[in-house]
């Protein structure tokens, strides 16, 4: 059944607070919706959603979460995927993301409009899979602010700043991804004979700025059969700013995606 917070305080000190389950549905067997339009959300791991039998959605349109590791996890399965939407609110974490969805399966839908994430320890947005993601508005910080290894993004506004210390990764994380305290980071490398994670953004009308790395880095490749190099266009009004020592986008290891929109010389190869 839907539910839905209005207010008051839910708080946790250890494991999840919320979690929407697709196997727990009303009469009519619809996906369960968890509705989040003010109140308090604090605990180890705030929300987590697992699509199970009829898939599981989210929405947050106000109030504030603060989770001692992950703001929202998510998980997808062969047959039903979860949804998620973001409208407001602030949502703050300090684990290894402040929002993901398992890479393993694809097929969900990500809707952010507008509120602030943020993770005091690593990214703010992390996200593997072969998802649909749509980002036309509000705020993101985090070591890196929106790390990609995977799906076809539509982002038309925002503002992604990452703080964390710059860095140069010499080889790719399997399950997860290596630091570099870019704005925007492709991780180009997640794909195996059976499962593709090919990557195609369109962004214009955000702002991606690094305080230590480059605004934007596109880093390995794997060359799994049927795989594809990541497709990146900068369409109008996309600001990038790097580190004064650094050019707005970085190439590296081994990078073979095409990004169009910006001027070579804005560039640099690794």
């Amino acid at each position: 059944a839907d539910c839905t917070l209005l207010s008051g305080n839910i708080v946790n000190k250890e494991g999840s607070c919320i979690n929407v389950y697709g196997d727990y549905a009303n009469s009519s067997e619809t996906m369960p919706i968890f509705t989040m339009n003010g109140g308090n959300v604090v605990c180890e791991e705030c929300f987590y959603l697992d699509a199970k039998k009829y898939g599981a959605k989210l929405v947050v349109n106000g109030g504030n979460v603060n989770a001692k590791e992950l703001a929202i996890s998510a998980f997808n399965n062969k047959d039903k995927a979860v949804d998620i939407t973001i409208n407001g609110g602030k949502l703050c974490s300090n684990g290894d993301y402040g929002i993901t969805i398992n890479g393993n399966y694809g097929g969900a839908t990500v809707t952010i409009t507008g509120g602030e994430i943020e993770n005091g320890k690593c990214c703010a947005i992390y996200m593997p899979g072969q998802n649909t993601y749509s980002i036309t508005g509000g705020k993101f910080t985090g070591r890196e602010a929106l790390v990609v290894k995977g799906g076809t993004w539509n982002i038309t506004g925002g503002e992604f700043n990452a703080t964390g210390e710059a860095k140069n990764p010499e080889s790719p994380d399997g399950s997860g991804y290596s630091p570099t305290g870019d704005s925007l980071y492709i991780e180009d490398n997640y794909g195996e004979k059976t499962s593709q994670h090919n990557i195609t953004m369109n962004i214009s009308n955000a702002k991606f700025s690094s305080k230590n790395g480059y605004a934007m880095s596109c880093r390995f490749f794997n060359e799994a059969e049927g795989k594809q190099p990541a497709v990146v266009n900068l369409e109008e009004n996309v600001h990038l700013t790097s580190a004064e020592d650094k050019k707005k986008i970085c190439f590296a290891n081994g990078f073979l995606g095409n990004v169009t929109g910006v001027d070579d010389d804005c560039i640099e190869r690794k």
